[in-house]
């Protein structure tokens, strides 16, 4: 059995954090005095844009400029885009890798809902900041940032319905904690090695139907999640450690740990292995073929305990790479170097014109 994944270990990194431009406005008495304190739309949401920002005093302990900061519950909605052109100044943090950022919108309660209602944050730095606070919702807009994590949220938070464009190298795209839901999200990058599209450390999430293209790690996660219907091109796909649902994703590759299910995926342009899994897992199902040039390695790698069952593999050096401990039946293999290596055929396969596998 060839080993060389380890799937606790996940990228990560040291982060930088944001501060207050220090805006100087030149207006009247009675214009201060409109512009002073939180501006709430007739349904009781508050409202945010870039003047607002530049104002302050969008809830209690709001300087002017940015980042604007979030110190209380509520509802909160753009009403325009907010632009950050400073690398500099105040920083919101500390993130929970260490480090502080400058960023756009720092959040420094629970229960806080931002509607981006349709329009852009534009950072050439950090984006959105809750740091571990709970149960933070973000959705409905375009993010577009520079050269640090572009959104950082705490358990029980929700990301939806955004289009994240990044420059960033190195730290991931976006950060979330436990029993978070991720879902409709379009996230791209300009370079190629932000560790991950979406990081998650904890337990229960639910990261569904995003898209994401040229990042490293697509989706990396240290816990229990349920991860379905994404689409992962470039990059090297999905990441999760013990206990996971992996369903009906399209991606580049998938990696998981003990007792994972993987089932009814598509895996294409895979470097070294299309789908890998350590003891006790499920792997049903799954088309592995068409392995980036030059990186055939194998199509499927699963340790003892685990039951491989009909999936579709082709053009790989090794399509079934098994434990000694390992059931497979159903599958069906052809155009690989070597068919079948270790398992226990407990049914069934077709490995070329051949019903004897290997």
């Amino acid at each position: 059995m060839r080993k060389g994944f380890d799937v606790t270990t996940w990228p990560s990194a040291a982060f930088g954090r944001s501060t207050k431009l220090l805006g100087i406005l030149s207006v009247s008495a009675p214009l201060i005095l409109t512009l002073a304190g939180p501006v709430h739309a007739v349904d009781g949401v508050i409202e945010i844009n870039q003047a607002r920002a530049l104002a302050g005093s969008v809830t209690p302990g709001d300087l002017p400029g940015f980042p604007v900061t979030i110190s209380q519950p509520g509802s909160y909605r753009l009403t325009g885009n907010l632009v950050l052109t400073s690398l500099t100044g105040p920083v919101c943090g500390p993130t929970r890798f260490g480090g502080s950022s400058v960023c756009v919108i720092d959040v420094e309660s629970g229960n806080v809902s931002l509607d981006l209602n349709g329009f852009e944050i534009v950072s050439g730095v950090g984006a959105v900041f809750a740091g571990d606070e709970p149960n933070t919702t973000v959705m409905n807009g375009t993010i577009r940032s520079g050269g640090q994590l572009a959104v950082q949220v705490g358990a029980g938070s929700r990301l939806e319905r955004l289009q994240v464009l990044t420059f960033l190298s190195g730290v991931p795209v976006i950060s979330a904690l436990d029993a978070c839901i991720i879902r409709d999200n379009v996230i791209g990058s300009s370079q190629a090695t932000p560790s991950a599209a979406i990081e998650v450390d904890g337990d229960g999430c639910t990261i569904t139907g995003n898209t994401i293209s040229a990042v490293s790690v697509s989706i990396s996660v240290q816990g229990r999640a349920t991860i379905t219907d994404n689409t992962v091109s470039g990059g090297v796909g999905i990441a999760c450690s013990d206990a996971c649902t992996i369903t009906n994703n399209t991606s580049t590759r998938i990696i998981a740990g003990d007792g994972s299910s993987i089932i009814n995926n598509s895996v294409r342009r895979a470097i070294l292995r299309g789908i890998a899994c350590s003891g006790a897992c499920t792997i049903t199902s799954n088309t592995v073929t068409n392995p980036f040039p030059g990186f055939e390695d194998t199509a499927i790698e699963a340790e003892d305990g685990s039951l491989v069952l009909s999936n579709t593999v082709r053009g790989y050096d090794v399509g079934l790479d098994l434990g000694n401990f390992v059931g497979y039946a159903g599958n069906v293999l052809t155009e690989n170097t070597t068919t079948v290596s270790g398992g226990i055929e407990i049914g069934t396969n077709l490995c070329g014109t051949n019903t004897i596998c290997p």
